[in-house]
């Protein structure tokens, strides 16, 4: 991965954290679907 200059981690600090929220409710959800799909379809 790359580093970003700590101007930039200041700057997109909050963008970036929002990102990876993100990604964790979506990781979740993705589960939480899978698990649905298996029990509905069997």
């Amino acid at each position: 991965m790359a580093v970003l200059p700590s101007s930039l981690v200041q700057a997109l600090g909050p963008v970036l954290e929002q990102i990876a929220t993100m990604t964790v409710k979506i990781k979740h959800n993705d589960r939480l679907i899978q698990r649905l799909t298996e029990t509905e379809c069997t």
